[in-house]
């Protein structure tokens, strides 16, 4: 019997992303990176997965190991780095360490597990996952570099369902989004003993408050909250909606096992209508497609929710960065879509092909301009059913 086990990565459209080549890319290696660009250039997150079968070898664990060493010392540079995955080191344990922020290995005895552990502990990492499963053992591992923040908690809402060796993990990461060094260096500038110079103790609270405050509202963005609605969004949906977040904070508050559960029950409401509405919704799109075209393209648009040219372009064995890397590489392959003129073939037509006299018509540049300006734009179908 052969087992085929993947490794999903999956990464939001609005963050640019693009996978990065390891060292040893053996299609058995069950291990995956992934580069996240940032506005900044020292500020990219790499991110790799692992996969490592119970009672595997110390071959495959060094692979893994060595991956990772060779990731970091050739590629890393000043960006951030965060290895996670299930590495099945079941007789390994993890306590708290009073020397850094990150977990100490316990029980450490097995050549693979020695290597794999100092390996990765050597480049600054940090062991953060202190969670055990059923079995009060820690099989997924959650190693980040010492100059990321960032917290987990259990995912009570896991995508798939969870089981007795592995525990849903929600990892977040503290991304700031305002200007610092440019806040401060403005706020240094700023002559305080002018501005605080008033005897009167609330005045003076009153104008460092509105100074601080339209600094913030100048250098930190502000979140703007849209409201969720879908098409297939109906009255019951949306109250099933409101009760399981209800319930959902009321945990997360109170920790209290009985609203936990409401907040189960609700959650498989919802899921079911949803499901169900999503799929009329899809069928009568599906069913109006001759009468109504406009209203399936605008679903198609609503499923891409970013139409810019990616970060990075690979086309064969070539990957493209920059923009005229980018064009040349998209030259490259429109050019060979074509095949180049020979110039021992006759272009010229069959002297068999019948002409047509179109008699005195004469159109010039500009009637033909006029003609196409004229074209409706409209995606209406005409009496053919083409639209």
């Amino acid at each position: 019997m052969f087992l085929l086990l993947l490794i999903l990565i999956a990464i939001q459209r609005k963050f640019h992303s693009f996978s990065v080549s390891l060292e040893n890319d053996d299609s058995l290696l069950d291990q995956l990176c992934v580069r996240i660009s940032a506005s900044s250039s020292h500020d990219s997150l790499f991110l790799i997965v692992s996969y490592i079968p119970p009672n595997s070898n110390y071959n495959l664990y060094k692979a893994h190991a060595d991956n990772i060493m060779s990731l970091v010392l050739n590629k890393l540079g000043d960006d951030h780095l965060c290895v996670l995955g299930d590495f099945n080191l079941c007789n390994v344990s993890w306590s708290t360490s009073f020397s850094n922020a990150g977990l100490s290995p316990i029980n450490v005895n097995a050549s693979h597990e020695v290597y794999f552990i100092d390996s990765l502990l050597s480049l600054n990492l940090l062991q953060i996952n202190n969670f055990v499963n059923k079995l009060d053992r820690i099989l997924d591992l959650i190693f980040i570099s010492d100059n990321i923040k960032c917290n987990i908690e259990v995912c009570h809402n896991p995508i798939t369902p969870s089981n007795m060796h592995h525990v849903p993990l929600l990892l977040k990461f503290n991304y700031a989004a305002c200007d610092y060094p440019k806040l401060n260096r403005l706020l240094g500038e700023l002559n305080w003993e002018s501005l605080l110079s008033c005897p009167d103790v609330a005045k003076c609270f009153a104008t460092f408050k509105s100074v601080i405050s339209d600094f913030c509202f100048k250098f930190i963005p502000l979140i703007r909250k849209r409201p969720y609605k879908l098409p297939w969004y109906n009255r019951d949906l949306k109250k099933l909606k409101n009760l399981r977040n209800k319930f959902y904070n009321k945990f997360k508050a109170s920790g209290s096992q009985f609203f936990f559960e409401k907040y189960q029950v609700h959650l498989k409401k919802f899921n079911c209508l949803n499901k169900f509405l999503y799929r009329n919704y899809i069928l009568g799109i599906e069913s109006n497609i001759k009468e109504d075209p406009k209203s399936f393209w605008h679903f198609i648009k609503s499923k891409k929710n970013n139409s810019s040219i990616p970060s990075a372009v690979f086309f064969e064995d070539k990957c493209a960065s920059t923009p005229a890397e980018v064009a040349n590489l998209f030259a490259a392959f429109f050019s060979s879509n074509f095949v180049d003129d020979n110039p021992t073939v006759d272009s010229s037509f069959s002297a068999s092909v019948n002409s047509t006299n179109f008699g005195s018509l004469r159109l010039s540049s500009d009637d033909i301009a006029n003609g196409i300006l004229n074209l409706s734009a409209s995606a209406k179908q005409d009496i053919d059913g083409l639209s």
